[in-house]
């Protein structure tokens, strides 16, 4: 199911402060292709990086070898958010989608439509322009995405 509600502009921030990227800057100094990261997260043992070309990596901090290479069809990444449970990678991208992969697998798993959208003829985005920022709820459950249409959403599942 799906909530939003309408923001002013300005209060689109993030509902909680993740870890300091220190713990990740080593591994992802020694990628192949440090040029570029837009974002990254740390999540225990896993680092997540974006180029500019829409290039998702996920990498193991302790050696920093690639575990996974996803692709975001060749929007630009906004943000990337592993979820609570260590077993997904969320990323916002600029075009409106929301993308959401197993860590298990590196398989695409769900890709976030806001049913209204769909009917006014945007069938795979969740928000009106590029998505700004994300918050999982703490038992993983929701996901709240933010965007530059100054919508806030709750996707359940």
């Amino acid at each position: 199911s799906l909530d939003h509600w309408c923001l002013h502009p300005g209060h689109l921030e993030p509902d909680r402060v993740h870890q300091p990227l220190q713990v990740a800057q080593e591994a992802l100094r020694r990628a192949p292709q440090p040029l570029g990261w837009s974002d990254a997260r740390v999540d225990g043992d896993l680092a997540a990086s974006s180029s500019r070309f829409g290039d998702i990596r996920v990498w193991r901090i302790n050696d920093g070898k690639p575990l996974y290479r996803l692709d975001s069809g060749g929007s630009n990444i906004s943000r990337l958010l592993f979820h609570p449970n260590g077993h997904a990678l969320a990323a916002s991208l600029s075009n409106g989608q929301v993308k959401i992969w197993s860590l298990r697998d590196g398989r695409l798993t769900h890709l976030l439509i806001d049913p209204e959208l769909k009917k006014a003829g945007y069938p795979t985005i969740a928000h009106e322009g590029p998505v700004t920022t994300m918050a999982w709820s703490v038992d993983g459950n929701t996901l709240f995405t933010g965007g530059s249409d100054l919508q806030i959403k709750q996707w359940h599942w």
